[in-house]
């Protein structure tokens, strides 16, 4: 652990805020730790130590969580993130279902809800406050008291929170915006879904320690989000990745590729159409009908993998939703026709293996990012204005 190392000239309360954000910075990503092992991974002198992390204490921004067996005697106490310094919610939208979670600064995830919502922007918000209310009522806390709230939809969010381009949802996304603020308030952050999940695949999944992929859903709809030297893309108007939009072979999109043309294609064939993913799988196993319609489906989310390719070159493709990481035979079908009809990509391809859950998880990282970006201001800035 290097951190940075200390300044030593300059206005004292400057000095004392940059101190006071290294340390909460370092026992963030790597606590809990001694003093000393805050000395060493930050390059803080023995004297800045002990005068910063009493007054985190002080403020109740850190705490002490026991000692080091290890190192024994007093200079052996634990530091860590309080888990109440900061809370927050966090919310996936999907056609008729919200699922919610409440986390906090210190020990991550503490409650869980789902819930179901009819087809308005009016009442998906209402069925939103109502699963954080449940989740946030298991983790002993109130809605009214999460400092901010991530959510996840299934469409473009722009840079004026103006939702677009989502056919999953009522009136494609009109009105859901300010439905979700009149019932939440204005500390609420909206992201597309699948940039999400790709944040989820960055810091918990497939992608972990990769700067450059891309994580591409193929469930009932298709979509991907973008990771470029380690950070999101979102563009120039929040629609980078959405390649259900590409054309195709006589003009075709690929806006209908997941469950609908599974369907589709089962009946064109003279199939009966899998209800989910998990039957489609199944059945091509002995369905040669079957078999060719996983094929097609295959064919499809290789040629927008290589566009993916083509155009960024990344690293790895990460497959995930019901159908892209629903059985490791796609994800091999998808391999082999990348290779048969687009050798000039040249790309790795994985299954996401952090599931269903990839949004909602996606959705507690950014959001864990904006109170752990606040706290921490707030506490430098309160170390700037001492002497």
């Amino acid at each position: 652990m290097n951190g940075p190392t200390e300044v030593t000239a300059g206005a004292p309360g400057l000095l004392k805020a940059i101190n006071i954000r290294a340390v909460l910075e370092t026992v963030d990503r790597h606590g809990p730790l001694t003093r000393a092992q805050l000395r060493r991974a930050t390059g803080l002198s023995k004297t800045a130590i002990a005068q910063t992390v009493p007054e985190l204490l002080e403020r109740g921004v850190v705490v002490d969580v026991g000692f080091d067996d290890e190192t024994g005697g007093p200079a052996a106490v634990l530091y860590a993130i309080a888990r109440g310094a900061a809370t927050g919610g966090a919310l996936d939208i999907t056609r008729g279902t919200v699922r919610a979670a409440v986390f906090d600064l210190g020990t991550g995830v503490r409650g869980r809800a789902v819930e179901s919502a009819a087809e308005s922007a009016v009442d998906i918000a209402d069925a939103a406050f109502r699963a954080l209310e449940r989740a946030a009522t298991d983790a002993g806390l109130t809605v009214d008291g999460l400092d901010h709230i991530v959510v996840g939809v299934p469409g473009v969010v722009g840079p004026d929170d103006v939702i677009r381009l989502a056919p999953g949802l009522p009136d494609d996304g009109a009105g859901l915006a300010s439905a979700l603020r009149h019932r939440l308030g204005d500390r609420v952050t909206l992201e597309n879904d699948t940039n999400l999940a790709a944040v989820a695949e960055l810091r918990l999944g497939a992608a972990l320690g990769v700067a450059d992929f891309a994580f591409l859903f193929v469930g009932e709809s298709v979509g991907s989000g973008l990771v470029l030297d380690g950070r999101l893309h979102r563009g120039r108007r929040g629609a980078a990745g959405e390649v259900a939009y590409l054309p195709g072979p006589a003009g075709e999109t690929d806006a209908s590729l997941g469950m609908a043309s599974v369907r589709s294609d089962a009946e064109a064939l003279g199939a009966e159409a899998p209800t989910d993913p998990a039957e489609l799988f199944l059945r091509a196993r002995i369905d040669p009908q079957l078999a060719a319609v996983v094929e097609h489906t295959a064919e499809r989310v290789a040629r927008a993998t290589a566009a993916l390719g083509l155009v960024l070159d990344p690293e790895l493709v990460v497959l995930g939703g019901s159908i892209g990481a629903g059985d490791p035979s796609f994800v091999e079908a998808v391999s082999r026709i990348l290779v048969r009809d687009h050798p000039e990509v040249d790309v790795e391809i994985v299954a996401s293996d952090i599931g269903t859950d990839a949004v909602l998880r996606g959705a507690v990282e950014l959001g864990r990012d904006r109170i752990r970006d606040a706290v921490f201001a707030a506490a430098a800035a309160g170390g700037s204005d001492g002497d």
